[in-house]
């Protein structure tokens, strides 16, 4: 009689023990996948800033290279209006990408408004010519972008591939508050195409390196996030892709107020047409994803 009253009461202790560790195992799980988010949304913002700013690059390179453009002084561009002119005095080109003119598609204007103005200094064939973009209230849906882009020929060739220099210098906004800066310098090079310049559709890319940026919480500008990207793999970047990126990935360091945490990243091609339409960032030890559409 007294083990068939004791056998509950020991039944009830191990099942409200079994109990309290699910629910702690639980929520310590939860809380890490919550903490993950976080740091993702992060290197999320970085690579947003990556992928507007290839953008402008992809429109950079076509443009000095659009014969119809060249020619006529306007064309559009991968649904973009752009206007050419050029100073026969000075031999400086301007290429006016106004995302605000009654001449852009309705499609582009509902993503993109402001100007960005590119200038090439000379033509782009000679050693060191640069185009250089600078930004005007330019803004892609809700984030305002400040700065500069330096495209720049360095004459140089390597195994066959030809060197440029592509740095950014830019800050992003969102909200008006500053949401991240970068300044990444870094080599570009020119591995398929160059012989067929007057068809730049078919040019393609290698970028190298990596970037270092700062990201500030929107909440509290005051603080702040320290990353620092090492492509593992060249980013490979191809001007017939709608988003410009085909492969490539990357480490992210984050660090800050938090412990340093480490991210990486893979450009994924999902509908198998050899472009990139996201970024799947994960944890150290690959069991987290999120993703970045392009």
């Amino acid at each position: 009689m007294k083990g068939s009253t004791r056998f509950p009461f020991f039944i009830f202790i191990f099942a409200s023990l079994l109990a309290t560790f699910i629910f702690t195992f639980s929520a310590c799980e939860k809380e890490d996948t919550s903490e993950f988010v976080s740091q993702a949304e992060v290197v999320a913002e970085y690579v947003r800033a990556e992928d507007y700013t290839t953008n402008l690059f992809g429109l950079m390179h076509s443009s000095i290279y659009d014969t119809a453009l060249i020619n006529n002084g306007q064309a559009i561009i991968d649904s973009v209006f752009i206007t050419y002119q050029m100073d026969t005095t000075s031999g400086i080109a301007t290429f006016l990408y106004d995302f605000d003119s009654p001449n852009q598609p309705s499609s582009t204007k509902s993503v993109y408004s402001g100007q960005v103005t590119a200038k090439l200094f000379g033509p782009f064939s000679d050693e060191d010519a640069v185009m250089q973009a600078n930004f005007y209230n330019y803004m892609v849906t809700d984030y305002l972008l400040e700065g500069v882009i330096y495209y720049q020929n360095t004459n140089e060739t390597v195994e066959g591939k030809r060197k440029y220099l592509l740095q950014y210098s830019v800050d992003m906004y969102l909200n008006n508050n500053i949401l991240l800066a970068y300044n990444p310098g870094r080599d570009l090079f020119w591995t398929d195409g160059f012989d067929t310049s007057s068809d730049y559709t078919d040019d393609e890319f290698l970028l190298t390196g990596g970037a270092d940026a700062t990201y500030y919480y929107p909440t509290y500008p005051e603080s702040k996030v320290l990353i620092n990207v090492t492509f593992t793999k060249d980013w490979t970047l191809g001007i017939s892709c709608s988003s410009y990126f085909r492969d490539g990935t990357f480490d992210a360091i984050l660090s800050g107020e938090t412990p340093t945490q480490a991210l990486n990243g893979e450009f994924l091609d999902a509908d198998y047409d050899n472009c990139a339409n996201k970024v799947m960032i994960k944890n150290s030890d690959g069991s987290l994803g999120y993703p970045y559409y392009l």
